[in-house]
């Protein structure tokens, strides 16, 4: 500004640069990193923390933050754009600041001419603010007195130096050289000019307010933006901590039902029999080893009403309410990120690629993530908390569903792919039918498609692409199979449960046994060196074959767990039993006073195929008669029932003959009305008298279970759906009591054994309670509920019931 005696006073010295290197200074150079800016600013302030300069006066150089090339040029940069705003009626450049600083490096400023096509601009005005707003500096005016030079040229009519005056121009110049003709022009011009400086005000008034209006939008979009970024990342905060809350949750459960599968699989058997014991030392021990079985947590959670306290089931309550929680906290920060994405589109044209709308997609990934993670994971633990051969069976379906990301070709084993099966050959369904998602992945399967498209928006972040994949098998229902190198000498096939009952009764003109292969389809033909391959979630059998014997493997293919089958061909299976291949198996359900529904485990074993018969019992009776104990015989002579009671089954003669007390009945009935003590004598007699010193004992709790409802835990032997007449029950008509032990072989268990629902109840080796024994397998009086498999009840040590008999294990 100019002093009261015109001299000149300098205001601001913000920007003011030392030239002179007398005075020992250094020039220091910016290090900090601009942020990068959405907001609308305005052109006319330097913005603290930017590049120095105010954005609209900012020459290139300013704008690249090089301070070895700021200098005079970049004044003359200034009064040129300076210049340009009075003849265009606006600044170079305005905008948000990126807009700005990147229009100052890369954009091409157009004339003011072209901005305000309506005004008529002197070239020579325009050109001057053109070579002063070079964007080299070097193509500038020297020096800001070369730019006012040629400003006073264009004042005093005459020839600018960066543009020849036009014709036209040159003819008033000379006039105004004649003070006399150039009175009338001069009031011409006076007049013109005031038109002009009238028509530039009001123009500019009008672009200024219409900027105004713009960077209140401007400003208004990005509030909100910010807003929205601020309350979709609080979301996202609430959705992890409400995911921290339900894995903690889940956790609890998983480990709360392991523990219960765990002590229902370790429920201690009882001892056996010892040489030379006498039947009340045996009795003694027995009741001992039931109270020492059954005491504290043992007692309150093996109980006829087992688990009263709490235990998974209220802990799967709890995880299941905090998966509510966490799907509501997922849906409020989806919806938030969303809606935050949206406001940067709008907030700024290119906010696709600003952190703000990163992070909003981010949160839209993360939010279906944690959905994803959970519907996973709560599907697997509800289908292994429920798992039966019906669920085995859903669960197979979703192997077509998923099979174009998991799904691997069986072709190299003879089986082709997992949907074909027996030979034959169909293509898989569409992926997307409802049908090929059981009922509980349904959740999963819609959260993976919301998780694989957020993902695939937000161009697969971090291990998004891994995650899906993973996600894609864990649905595909599929589980590596692998089967060891076969036994010496034996043929191998591998079949696949697929729901039906088993040993189908034969077609018209076919023999008379019922099919052993019914039930199943053949998958492949299991070469000597062994198998692998994907297959679908189910249950599968291995048929092992060897000169006339067969053995049966068994075995369940759970979704994403590995199956590893060592086959096992025993060199000699004793007369009358099957071999049972021991491993994990499922037991309970909803039978009679039955224990949850639980993994269990057994050893390998042989079993009897059939009830003891009454002529096998009938020799070991004879046995006792011969040694004179007739404390033994009293206690092991079994009962019948009558139409008013019970009564004895056997007459023994002197001379060993038997006699069997009912016409109905023949040798090769089963034994019943015989007490836990005689069995376990029995079962000592037959280990006494085994020529191999193989060791006989009454079967385990688990042993029966697995041998009657193989590794599925089927609810009965034969299948998922009850027929009376495949059994002796309550359901089937007749007044005898009892079948033979070979009756009604389509009511065998996969391995093979005879009658183990229906005909009698059958001792067990674990505890009931503390004073009584579980017997199982339902007897002639039950109905279909008393012959499931996980039926039980229990019994005294001495008591004698008709409907009671029993079948022996020997040990490999």
């Amino acid at each position: 500004m100019l002093g009261r005696s015109g001299e000149v006073k300098i205001l601001d010295w913000g920007l003011v640069r030392l030239r002179a290197s007398g005075f020992g200074l250094q020039e220091k150079q910016e290090e900090e990193e601009k942020k990068e800016e959405t907001a609308q600013v305005s052109e006319r302030v330097t913005i603290t923390g930017a590049a120095l300069g105010t954005p609209a006066y900012m020459s290139p150089e300013q704008a690249l933050g090089d301070p070895t090339r700021v200098g005079p040029a970049t004044d003359v940069y200034a009064l040129g754009a300076i210049l340009y705003e009075i003849l265009s009626g606006g600044p170079p450049y305005s905008g948000a600041l990126r807009q700005v600083l990147v229009a100052l490096t890369m954009g091409t400023l157009p004339p003011p001419s072209a901005r305000v096509p309506e005004r008529r601009i002197p070239r020579e005005l325009e050109a001057i603010a053109a070579v002063a707003m070079a964007r080299d500096p070097a193509g500038r005016y020297p020096s800001a007195s070369a730019f006012a030079a040629d400003l006073d040229c264009w004042l005093e009519g005459r020839t600018v130096s960066v543009l020849p005056g036009a014709a036209p121009l040159r003819a008033l110049r000379s006039i105004a050289r004649h003070p006399l003709a150039s009175t009338c022009g001069a009031a011409a011009l006076a007049l013109a000019a005031g038109v002009l400086v009238h028509a530039h005000h009001a123009s500019s008034l009008s672009q200024t307010r219409e900027r105004e209006r713009i960077e209140d939008e401007a400003s208004a979009l990005l509030a909100r933006a910010l807003a929205d970024a601020r309350t979709a990342s609080s979301a996202g905060e609430d959705a992890r901590a409400a995911r921290e809350e339900w894995r903690a949750l889940f956790d609890a459960w998983r480990s709360e039902k392991f523990a219960e599968d765990e002590l229902l699989a370790s429920r201690p058997a009882l001892p056996s029999m010892e040489n030379g014991e006498t039947l009340e030392r045996f009795e003694e021990r027995t009741r001992k080893a039931l109270a020492a079985a059954m005491s504290g947590v043992a007692h309150a959670r093996s109980s006829p009403e087992p688990f009263s306290e709490p235990g998974a089931r209220e802990a799967r309550s709890a995880a299941l309410a905090g998966r509510e929680r966490l799907l509501l906290a997922c849906e409020k920060a989806e919806r938030y990120s969303r809606r935050a994405l949206e406001s940067a589109r709008e907030a700024a044209s290119f906010a696709q690629d600003t952190r703000e709308a990163r992070a909003a997609r981010d949160g839209i990934v993360l939010a279906a993530r944690l959905r994803l993670e959970c519907e996973l994971a709560l599907a697997g633990a509800v289908e292994a908390d429920e798992i039966s051969p019906g669920v085995l069976a859903e669960a197979g379906k979703m192997a077509a569903w998923g099979e174009g990301a998991a799904g691997a070709p069986l072709a190299s084993q003879g089986a082709g792919r997992p949907w074909e099966e027996g030979g034959g050959r169909s293509p898989p369904p569409d992926r997307e039918s409802p049908d090929l998602v059981p009922g509980r992945w349904t959740a999963a399967a819609a959260a993976f498609g919301l998780f694989e498209r957020a993902a695939r928006e937000a161009g697969w972040p971090g291990d998004s692409a891994a995650e899906a994949a993973a996600a894609r098998l864990a649905l595909s229902g599929l589980a590596l199979v692998r089967i060891a190198a076969l036994p010496e000498g034996c043929r191998g096939e591998l079949r696949r449960a697929t729901g039906e009952e088993l040993w189908a009764e034969p077609r018209p003109g076919e023999a008379s046994a019922p099919d052993d292969r019914a039930g199943t389809v053949l998958i492949a033909v299991v070469p000597a060196e062994g198998f692998e391959a994907p297959l679908p979630a189910g249950e599968y059998l291995l048929v092992l074959s060897r000169g006339e014997g067969e053995v049966r493997h068994p075995f369940l293919v759970e979704r994403g767990r590995a199956a590893e089958i060592g086959p096992a061909f025993p060199d000699e299976v004793p007369a009358g039993t099957v071999f049972v291949p021991g491993g994990l198996f499922l037991a309970g359900g909803t039978g009679y006073q039955s224990l949850p529904r639980h993994r269990s485990r057994a050893g390998s074993f042989f079993i009897q195929t059939t009830e003891v018969s009454i002529g096998e019992y009938a020799r070991f009776l004879g046995v006792i008669l011969e040694s004179g104990n007739d404390t033994l015989l009293e206690a092991a002579l079994p009962v019948r029932r009558l139409e008013d009671g019970v009564g004895p089954l056997l007459s023994i003669h002197p001379d060993g003959r038997y006699e069997i007390l009912d016409e109905d009945l023949t040798p090769d009935h089963p034994v019943s009305g015989v007490s836990y003590l005689a069995a376990a004598a029995y079962a000592r007699w037959r280990t006494e008298t085994d020529l191999a010193r193989r060791r006989w004992r009454l079967p385990t709790g688990p042993e029966w279970e697995l041998a009657a409802g193989g590794p599925a835990g089927r609810a009965w032997p034969w299948g998922e759906r009850f027929d009376p007449s495949r059994a002796r029950s309550g359901d089937l008509d007749g007044v005898r009591f009892t079948d033979p032990v070979l009756a009604h072989p389509d009511g065998r268990s996969i391995f093979g054994c005879y009658q183990l629902a229906g005909n009698l109840w059958e001792w067990t080796a674990t505890p009931f309670s503390e004073d009584s024994i579980a017997v199982k397998g339902g007897g002639w009086a039950e109905g279909s509920e008393g012959l499931r498999v996980s039926s039980r009840l229990g019994n005294g040590p001495r008591a004698v019931t008709a409907s009671i008999g029993f079948r022996l294990v020997c040990e490999p």
